[in-house]
């Protein structure tokens, strides 16, 4: 699979593929309505201000120094893993264009059926999925299976370090 959308100079999406629209209904479980996502910004449909912020920052280096950025990441829905490249690639006029090709998937049933104590801080990263608890970084298979006492109702998207200082 090969996940393609483009931006004009203002991050406004021009264009998307089939793949995307495929991948879209995947991913939001029929609630995906291709035809929303043309001349919408690509930074609102980012959680938090980290992912937001480090986006802005690959968009910046890519639009600057005119060359392909590539980046691996993870990219999970409730039951499958999907190992990720992504490029970006500069086009005409500040445009870009994203790739983002489906390395390998594995099946991982209920891998986000766990829970947290209560009171535990949460977050998760938005690019490798690895899980933050209690003051470290965990895979999310870590927690498979396990159970808490009561169900953290917030988890906040941020980018680990290790994703972070793979950028610099």
């Amino acid at each position: 699979m090969n996940i393609q959308y483009s931006i004009n100079n203002n991050d406004i999406i021009t264009e998307v593929n089939t793949d995307f629209i495929e991948f879209g209904k995947e991913n939001a479980q029929g609630k995906f309505v291709p035809e929303t996502w043309i001349g919408v910004d690509l930074f609102t449909s980012m959680v938090d201000f980290h992912s937001r912020f480090l986006h802005q920052l690959m968009l910046q280096r890519v639009r600057v120094r005119r060359k392909t950025l590539r980046y691996r990441y993870r990219c999970d829905s409730p039951n499958i893993a999907r190992f990720m490249i992504m490029n970006i690639i500069p086009e005409g006029r500040n445009a870009v264009k994203y790739e983002n090709i489906v390395e390998d998937v594995v099946l991982m049933p209920n891998v986000f059926q766990f829970q947290f104590l209560s009171g535990s801080e949460v977050k998760r990263c938005s690019f490798c999925n690895s899980m933050y608890v209690n003051g470290n970084w965990y895979d999310p298979v870590h927690f498979n299976g396990k159970r808490a006492v009561n169900l953290v109702h917030y988890v906040e998207y941020t980018v680990c370090d290790t994703c972070f200082k793979r950028l610099e």
